[in-house]
């Protein structure tokens, strides 16, 4: 997009070159060749000083687009590095909370989910919660 500036701002110059040397070498062709020649190269140098203005501002606004595109982007990737962080975490309460030496024993029944009215033991308070999650008859 700059080179494109660059380039339209060498071509008035050119333009604008091309226009002093013209009048030079035409001024004993008569004033109303050179000036109608000039009023065309004029509104050509106005035609190329628009053009050039709408594409600086295409390219500012494309520029700000750019912009809140990486915003977007870094807040995605921030969000997607802080939900591994996260579940990391959680896989490793679980792995504190879940020990190995919790066992069920029992000699009349297989498992938790066997149980009816049955009373289980345990300071835990979050333990009963899981047994209650299980089975809902265990008191």
């Amino acid at each position: 997009m700059d080179y494109i500036i660059i380039l339209i701002g060498l071509s008035i110059i050119g333009l604008l070159f091309f226009l002093i040397n013209n009048k030079r070498f035409n001024n004993n062709s008569g004033n109303k060749n050179s000036e109608l020649l000039f009023e065309e190269l004029n509104s050509q140098v106005s035609q190329l000083e628009k053009e050039k203005t709408a594409s600086y501002t295409e390219a500012q606004y494309l520029n700000k687009n750019l912009a809140v595109a990486n915003a977007k982007n870094e807040t995605f990737n921030q969000l997607k590095i802080e939900k591994n962080q996260l579940e990391y975490q959680l896989k490793q309460v679980e792995i504190q909370r879940n020990d190995y030496r919790d066992a069920f024993v029992s000699f009349k029944h297989l498992n938790l989910k066997e149980l009816k009215d049955e009373i289980i033991g345990s300071s835990s308070r979050r333990r009963d919660l899981q047994l209650k999650l299980i089975n809902k008859k265990i008191l």
